[in-house]
């Protein structure tokens, strides 16, 4: 029984320390709205409850404070859903049944990372931002 619980231990903390990683990554910059659908009563609604409540949390929405997050209670026995609407009109369904929390924040994380790298300009990038940031305070010298 004790080699049981120094196995599970580690596991546990690195799967607490890779679902914090992820939801730390997390934004909504190029999303309008965020749908989660679930019936109370299905066996698998666990990880999107959860995840709905990493998504839902402050510190993601101010990613965006325009993104609409939004929860559908149901009780017709429906699978578990994650709708994702983009601002260039575009829809995304993730069907969560299946996922744990962490696979399911990991898809949710890729799935607007790389929408939003189709979106946003290029320009915008952290590191185009910080040069022009450093150029514009450097005052020039007279000779």
């Amino acid at each position: 029984m004790a080699a049981v619980r120094r196995i599970s231990v580690p596991l546990i903390v690195s799967r607490t320390k890779a679902i914090r990683k992820l939801w730390q990554e997390c934004h909504l910059k190029t999303v309008k709205k965020v749908v989660f659908q679930f019936d109370p009563f299905n066996t698998s609604v666990q990880s999107c409850r959860e995840t709905l409540s990493l998504v839902g949390s402050a510190k993601v929405q101010e990613t965006n404070e325009k993104c609409q997050v939004q929860t559908r209670v149901k009780s017709d026995r429906s699978d578990p859903a994650i709708d994702i609407n983009f601002e260039d009109g575009t829809q995304y369904v993730i069907k969560t049944e299946g996922f744990d929390t962490l696979e399911l924040l990991n898809t949710f994380n890729q799935v607007v990372r790389d929408k939003s790298s189709a979106l946003l300009p290029k320009d915008t990038t952290p590191q185009a931002t910080l040069s022009l940031q450093t150029m514009a305070g450097k005052k020039r010298h007279k000779k």
